[in-house]
């Protein structure tokens, strides 16, 4: 049997709307994470011990918005007005303005010497490029590297009395997004039906050697650089997660990539593709699994050798609700994997969102127990409170955890308006623990058994850090219960 259980109402994408950088830069077509034109996130202080208060999902990276404009929409769309130039006033203003952020950041920001940030080093930089600025544009670009310097995943620029003008990112490409596998390498694990990638023939597994000419971890490297001067991230393992995925990206709609890969033979082919796929929601998970929404907030379902499987995707104030549809829906089961892989946070009641799982706890005794082994599935793109939730089974040493360390971006948040008005900054005063002792900022969770895709379980859609939490509960269970081992036929 398998539920799913859907994130309140689905907003329908608009085209010609701007939408936000969801989650490092992911500019996301999920509709329940939409990030609607001239209306900045509703933001909170994070979360507590005891309650976590709801924040958006995903502002993560920066919450700078991008006119995006659709496949049919964007040559049709007027162009916007001219940038305004300012005069030499107002360049001394950009300069006032610009000295009293980098100041107030200077102040208020605390993971300066956790991070190794040299501040002075920054502002010896930006600051007389502030002085130098002659545009709304060039001032705003500036406040956006600024900000990216703190290298935070929760810290971004977003709009006032102006809109954050579009970053001069890449967003077309030819409708495929790879990973990093065990071995390093980038290899295709999505590829878009009716695409140009999958009309070519491109296949999950292939090994990207190769993009127009340049080596493929070179081309990631050049993407990384790119986005870092305007996004920050909490971790560099956060910066390379979105890299593999966008590396391919090109600026303008059309562009021919030119991609090099070996099949699992150790054939190497040649494609030449059409860059005309514009910016869409990518999967979090690896290998898509029947009955599981891979956006939904909560999903579950029962696999084989009575395993369960729940996948945690958001962290909402309705939490608690979804959980204990999903344990009486799991119920009977002898062990389960929880997967927090690619969850964007939210916000949770830190007590009732995970009573379903404490041993010993006699609150809400109407309320559905899972008190057997656990496998956790994590990965660099759980975040904020998703790594706050999930830290609860590591303090607890209640799970196993599988997978690859967690974004480290947790964080309690505070808003700075500029003093001329046009933006609002919204950065980290405090690093979160979550029920550990020690920040999961930068450092996130990090996993027991470190395990990553294999292009080989790639191209026959096999899910290998799934499968290595399945055959860990496996061989538990059947250690505890010897008489539930199944006769060969």
């Amino acid at each position: 049997m398998t539920r799913t259980i859907l994130p309140g109402r689905a907003l329908r994408k608009q085209p010609g709307l701007p939408i936000r950088w969801d989650g490092h830069l992911r500019l996301s077509g999920d509709p329940s994470e939409r990030y609607h034109a001239g209306r900045p996130p509703n933001h909170q202080n994070g979360y507590t011990m005891r309650r976590l208060h709801a924040f958006p999902v995903i502002l993560l990276s920066l919450a700078v918005i991008v006119v995006a404009a659709t496949d049919t929409a964007r040559s049709t769309q007027p162009q916007p007005p001219a940038t305004t130039t300012a005069t030499a006033s107002g360049r001394a203003e950009y300069a006032e303005v610009f000295k009293d952020l980098y100041e107030h950041l200077g102040r208020r920001y605390p993971c300066f010497e956790l991070k190794g940030i040299d501040w002075k080093a920054v502002g010896d930089d930006l600051l007389p490029k502030a002085a130098r600025a002659k545009t709304d544009r060039e001032f705003a670009l500036l406040c956006v590297q600024l900000v990216a310097c703190l290298k935070d995943s929760h810290a971004y620029v977003g709009p006032g009395s102006a809109q954050v003008p579009e970053l001069p990112l890449p967003q077309w490409d030819p409708g495929l997004a790879c990973l990093l596998d065990d071995r390093e390498r980038l290899v295709v694990f999505r590829v878009d039906p009716g695409g140009p990638a999958d009309k070519a023939g491109v296949r999950a597994g292939m090994i990207v050697l190769s993009v127009n000419g340049t080596r493929a971890d070179a081309a990631m490297k050049d993407w990384m650089k790119l986005a870092g001067a305007y996004v920050g991230y909490s971790s560099d393992r956060c910066l390379r997660y979105d890299a593999a995925r966008m590396f391919l990206r090109r600026h303008r709609r059309g562009e021919v990539v030119r991609l090099w890969v070996q099949d699992l033979q150790g054939k190497s082919r040649e494609f030449e593709l059409t860059a005309d796929r514009g910016i869409r929601y990518i999967p979090r998970l690896p290998v898509p699994i029947e009955g599981i929404s891979d956006s939904a907030a909560v999903s579950w379902k029962r696999l084989d050798d009575d395993i369960g499987y729940l996948y945690v995707r958001r962290i909402r104030g309705n939490l608690p609700e979804l959980l204990d549809r999903a344990t009486a829906g799991l119920k009977g089961i002898r062990g389960l994997i929880i997967d927090v892989r690619g969850n964007s946070g939210g916000g949770f009641d830190g007590d009732r969102a995970l009573r379903n799982f404490r041993p010993n706890d006699p609150a809400e005794p109407g309320r559905p127990r899972y008190l057997g082994p656990i496998a956790i599935l994590i990965d660099e793109r759980c975040i904020s409170a998703g790594e706050g939730w999930a830290s609860w089974f590591v303090a607890n040493k209640r799970a196993r955890l599988f997978g690859a360390a967690t974004a480290g971006a947790s964080s309690q948040k505070e808003t700075y308006t500029l003093s001329n008005g046009m933006y609002k900054v919204t950065f980290a005063i405090r690093a979160r623990r979550g029920f550990l002792d020690h920040p999961i900022e930068e450092r996130g969770l990090e996993p027991d058994v470190p395990v990553r895709c294999k292009a080989e379980d790639l191209a026959v859609g096999k899910d290998t850090v799934l499968e290595a939490a399945r055959e860990y509960l496996t061989t538990l269970v059947h250690r505890q219960h010897p008489q539930s081992r199944r006769s060969p036929d």
